[in-house]
Formats: C-alpha cells, structure tokens, sequence
C-alpha cells in the first residue's frame, strides 16, 4: 500500500494544502479492503504524504473511536486531535491481529519533538509556525492517548514520525514493525 497514492502531496495543488485538515483515512479504508481479501502480510509505503494527523484517520478508518469530552466522534485531520480526550479500541477491526504489517520508510525522525515530524515535514505541507506548534501539541497528545489505550509509546520511537506521523498510528494500533523501506525492498 503506497501511502503517496492515497493521500500525496502531489496529488494536492499547493493552493490547498493544509496538513490541519488532511487526513489518513484513505489509507485505513485500503487496509480494511485488503484484511478482507485475507493477506497474511501487508507493507506500507511511508513517505510523501499531505497529511499530518499521526494516523488518526487510519484508526478511525478500521473501527478506533476517537472521543472527545462528550464522548462524540472527533472530525477528521490533526486539527481534530486538539479535541480528543480518549481512544476506544473496541471495534477496533479484530482482523488486524492475523496479519503482520510493515511500515516502510528510509527516514528515521521521531513523532515529536526537534526532529519530529511536525517541526520537519509539516511545513513542506503548507503549515505555518503557528500551525507547526498546534501540529506538535495535537500529536504528543494522540501518542499519550495511544499509549494509554494499546500499552505502546510511540512518540520516540525511531521512523515514527514518517508520512506525517502515520508510521506512530501503524505501530501502536496495529502493532506494525517500523523497516527501512530502500533496505527491505531491496531484499
């Protein structure tokens, strides 16, 4: 699964990028549809992404509840996660576990912090500084969240910061193992 062909930079013209409103939910509907043809192994191509949502829209996308204070379903995109307050894994789509994913990626930044992926690549997506800094807060807050809700902390995990931090959402949720991607194609 390429994640550059289901939500890509280059597929959004530059007047309407806006890495707040997009989202990875593409890329969960592709693996809800590849669970259903019963693969054992699925890859995923990390990089070249518009989004910035630490792969939110992916969970959302294979049955995660993403709640905010009232309990309601938050919205699509990083500028949702602002308002997330707690995780449901319950419908979580129960597939998942029989099959091994792999996340690839030849970049090795974190999902937060100097070197994480709102400081490096959001701006490349059209964030402003002040959209960066809402960008970092929303994602240390969904890394939390997913720690508390799957036990896995993310948030420093080496490549979790790839494809706007889809690279974190596929390895807490889906307890995907991070591989250099040019390595493991080559291979």
């Amino acid at each position: 699964i390429e994640t550059a062909n289901i939500c890509g930079l280059a597929q959004m013209p530059p007047s309407r990028r806006n890495p707040m409103l997009t989202t990875s939910y593409g890329v969960g509907q592709v693996i809800r549809h590849a669970l259903g043809r019963r693969v054992k192994i699925i890859y995923v191509g990390l990089g070249g992404t518009s989004t910035q949502d630490g792969g939110a829209g992916l969970a959302q996308a294979l049955g995660a509840k993403l709640l905010d204070s009232h309990g309601k379903q938050i919205g699509y995109g990083c500028a949702w996660l602002g308002a997330l307050k707690k995780i449901n894994l319950q419908k979580l789509d129960a597939r998942i576990k029989k099959v091994q994913i792999y996340g690839l990626s030849d970049v090795t930044n974190p999902l937060v912090g100097p070197n994480g992926s709102a400081r490096i690549y959001a701006p490349q997506k059209g964030a402003t500084p002040e959209q960066v800094k809402t960008i970092e807060t929303n994602l240390a807050r969904f890394a939390r969240l997913m720690a508390g809700a799957t036990g896995l902390k993310v948030d420093k995990l080496p490549g979790a910061g790839a494809a706007g931090g889809m690279a974190a959402g596929l390895a807490a949720l889906c307890k995907a193992s991070l591989l250099p991607g040019a390595l493991t194609l080559l291979e």
